[in-house]
């Protein structure tokens, strides 16, 4: 039995990353939904700040430089921004509260 059940991680391994894979992009959908919200250019560069827990928070921290990168925030941080956002945005992801605080960065 322990052999069976060591052979079935690696399995449950590839599944938890899909689910935080899958948690980033519905993430990443919020913050392209809040850019949109605050009329800024696609091209824009942002300042990013998200609040969240549980599964949301695991899936930002594995995957918060591609989230970066696919949002063209220079520096996304966890919770409350240090400086003053442009605009904010709340929603709920997979019964999580998620708050986004975005800045447009000049240029």
């Amino acid at each position: 039995d322990v052999d069976h059940r060591e052979a079935e991680l690696p399995g449950l391994q590839r599944v938890l990353e899909r689910v935080e894979q899958g948690l980033a992009r519905d993430l990443l959908r919020l913050v392209q939904d809040a850019r949109k919200a605050a009329g800024l250019a696609v091209t824009d560069r942002i300042e990013l700040a998200v609040r969240c827990g549980g599964d949301v928070a695991a899936a930002l921290a594995r995957h918060r430089s591609w989230l970066a990168g696919e949002a063209l925030a220079v520096e996304v941080v966890d919770g409350d921004p240090s400086w003053a956002p442009d605009h904010l945005e709340a929603a709920d992801l997979e019964g999580e509260p998620v708050g986004i605080a975005l800045r447009r960065l000049p240029g």
